[in-house]
């Protein structure tokens, strides 16, 4: 008797689970329904119904062209599809799969509401971002034009004292010297910044480049200065690639200058220029390697930012944007820059650029 009894006391609860099973689709909070591959409506459950009542039917009815479409091709592709919709202002992800032996197909359905109210949220705030950078280019771009009419007149006007220096005092000279050195520093300020700003105003210009062009131009340029300081450069044989000729060459011409500039003292510079092809991400990297005084590492990401200096202006002089302008340009050319670097041993700054740049709207 016993075991008769436990029998049937198992009998129920599996019974009971199967019960409980066979609710589970309508107890479910996201929409599941079950459509015909020829796009009949075969079942719904409850959270179906805004859907059901946006395409103003019921079971046994047949859903729209387009749904129809849909299930036959699940069907016959034995596939999954994934589709958006909208019902009563609320944003749902579908995803229709195909039940193996069947000839139907089940649609489960999310509430991505949320999620596209945020999505929506992140891409005002960064349209927003993008036009207060926008504005700041181009406040930046005004200023420093405007500054230079006067300035210039500064610079004119202090030549002119100069050549009267008889007719100065010691505290006279002193002055002088100072106002126009100072005149200097912001000439060189001011011509930086609008280089800076007119980067993001100007169209980039897309062409074939041999950069092996690039550097003979740029080691030209700078062949005075090079042999100054009895620097080598060395280049080994670098790509062609697509990108603006005049940015690349101001690239190149900054991070030459700055390992010329940041020489250890008593050792001669020298600078070499190797380039790798990644096929993974079809981009070539350029290795731009020196041997003077190198930069800690807590410093990496700050040296990239405009104005940013490391050292006094008495040390090294410059305005501290040459490499804000290099990472710049990179990024216009859909690229990275970093640099690896080793205090009193030397720095290597590595450009990676696509060798086909992007299509831009």
């Amino acid at each position: 008797v016993c075991g008769i009894s436990t029998d049937i006391t198992d009998r129920k609860r599996a019974e009971e689970k199967i019960r409980s099973l066979s609710k589970f689709p309508d107890e479910h909070p996201e929409p599941v329904f079950r459509i015909s591959k020829h796009g009949e409506l075969l079942y719904g459950n409850k959270s179906s119904s805004p859907i059901l009542e946006k395409w103003n039917i019921n079971v046994g009815q047949t859903l729209p062209l387009p749904w129809q479409n849909l299930a036959a091709d699940v069907v016959a592709s034995q596939s999954r599809k994934t589709i958006e919709m909208v019902a009563n202002d609320r944003h749902y992800l579908m995803m229709a799969a195909y039940i193996e032996g069947a000839d139907y197909i089940n649609v489960y359905g999310t509430d991505i509401t949320e999620f596209k109210k945020a999505d929506d949220r992140l891409s005002f705030y960064a349209n927003e971002l993008e036009r207060s950078n926008r504005d700041l280019e181009d406040f930046a771009y005004l200023a420093s034009h405007d500054l230079q009419e006067p300035l210039r007149k500064i610079i004119s006007f202090g030549d002119r004292l100069s050549h009267s220096l008889s007719s100065l005092d010691n505290v006279g000279r002193e002055y002088l010297v100072r106002m126009q050195n100072a005149a200097e520093r912001m000439k060189n300020f001011i011509d930086d910044l609008l280089e800076y700003s007119r980067l993001s105003k100007t169209q980039k210009h897309c062409e074939l480049v041999d950069l092996n062009q690039i550097i003979q131009k740029v080691s030209v340029d700078w062949e005075e200065r090079i042999d100054k300081c009895s620097g080598t450069l060395h280049s080994g044989v670098l790509p062609t690639l697509e990108g603006d000729p005049g940015q690349l060459s101001i690239l190149f011409q900054n991070l030459i200058s700055n390992s010329l500039k940041y020489h250890r003292s008593g050792i001669a510079p020298v600078i070499s220029i190797a380039s790798s092809y990644h096929e993974k991400t079809k981009t070539w990297e350029i290795e731009v390697k020196d041997n003077g005084i190198g930069i800690d590492e807590k410093y990496f990401k700050r040296i990239f930012k405009p104005f940013e200096r490391l050292h006094g202006r008495s040390a090294y002089a410059g305005t501290g944007i040459g490499l804000a302008i290099c990472e710049k340009i990179v990024h216009r050319h859909h690229g990275s820059i970093r640099v690896s670097s080793v205090p009193n041993q030397g720095s290597t700054f590595l450009v990676s650029i696509p060798a086909k740049q992007p299509m831009e709207n």
